[in-house]
């Protein structure tokens, strides 16, 4: 439930794979094994490993996000909504509107550190009643990039909220 270590790579183009074990003849790696493309222009990504039951090699899906300093900016968050409902609201001074299965990048919700309002909604397809998913205070670091994900759980109506803090000593200056 949180960001790994930051790890170098070597420029270029890349190819990724995620075997269940390191293989013994890296020229023999299953046809069906997740893998990503790291474009050459890729510098900074965040590499998301999903459930994908149906892959028999390994069992998950890999997804490149590209987290350049031109894509993902200091105090903004990126958002994911993997559910199938529509979600919004107000966090700190900017308006969050985000329809299921998009993404969308909010801007920093206040100029300060500090705390700030947080009230999110939430809607089922096929239902125009606004529910409430939560009304709290959260902390914005200005220091920081986010990554929030909307996602469903097992059992659930009502739709979880993580946000990932990526604070780094070394990140990239805005452009």
């Amino acid at each position: 439930m949180n960001f790994s270590q930051v790890y170098e790579l070597p420029s270029g183009p890349l190819n990724l794979r995620l075997l269940p074990a390191p293989p013994t003849d890296p020229t023999k790696i299953p046809p069906d094994a997740p893998g990503v493309t790291v474009a050459e222009g890729i510098t900074d990504f965040y590499l998301l490993v999903s459930s994908d039951p149906a892959n028999t090699t390994t069992p998950v899906r890999m997804q490149i996000i590209n987290a350049g300093a031109d894509k993902l900016r200091i105090g903004q968050t990126l958002w994911y909504n993997l559910t199938k409902n529509a979600v919004g609201g107000t966090l700190g001074t900017e308006k969050l509107t985000i329809q299921p299965g998009a993404r969308t990048i909010l801007a920093a919700p206040t100029t300060v550190s500090g705390d700030y309002p947080v009230k999110l909604f939430y809607q089922i397809p096929g239902n125009d009643v606004l529910y409430p998913l939560c009304q709290t205070m959260w902390r914005h670091d200005p220091r920081s990039r986010n990554v929030a994900f909307i996602i469903n759980e097992s059992g659930q109506r009502c739709p979880r909220v993580m946000v990932f803090p990526d604070y780094r000593e070394s990140a990239p200056k805005n452009p």
